[in-house]
């Protein structure tokens, strides 16, 4: 696996750690992770259509945990995908609008470093409501996730 097909690995494989630990919490959880993790996802998706070329969806959606699981595997086929294009598919630029109306480019591999960057901040952040909530966030350090070969 090239290394940034193995950091997808791990970021759909660390959000949905997130997703069962917000699904455990259930009303305990607090509400602005479980809009973090469905951000995360949401963000994700619009990405890997941005890339396509495709109408891109809503970045803040309100969703479950579980929801975002399900969306969270669903992207992880389409990111596999797309990875396995290579070097071409990965040069390539993608024109694009931001969410301010503004114009951009960004080679797929900029994109993909960011959609992965992107994940981890938000896992933070969750990770801060879950500790203010008296609840543990999952353990999802790159290297455990490796070394107990979850990726």
């Amino acid at each position: 696996m090239n290394s940034l097909a193995k950091r997808f690995a791990y970021d759909v494989w660390a959000n949905l750690q997130y997703a069962d630990a917000l699904t455990q919490a259930g009303n305990n959880a607090p509400p602005k992770a479980a809009e973090l993790l469905a951000h995360a996802a949401a963000a994700s998706r619009l990405w890997l259509q941005r890339i396509h070329g495709e109408k891109t969806g809503e970045v803040w959606p309100r969703r479950s945990p579980a929801e975002s699981a399900s969306e969270f595997k669903d992207l992880a086929e389409g990111w596999r995908t797309l990875l396995s294009g290579g070097d071409d598919v990965l040069g390539r630029q993608v024109s694009y609008q931001n969410s301010k109306g503004e114009p951009w480019m960004s080679t797929v591999a900029e994109i993909c470093e960011h959609v992965v960057i992107h994940g981890a901040y938000h896992r933070g952040q969750i990770a801060l409501k879950l500790r203010e909530a008296g609840i543990a966030p999952p353990y999802t350090d790159y290297i455990h996730a490796v070394r107990q070969g979850f990726i």
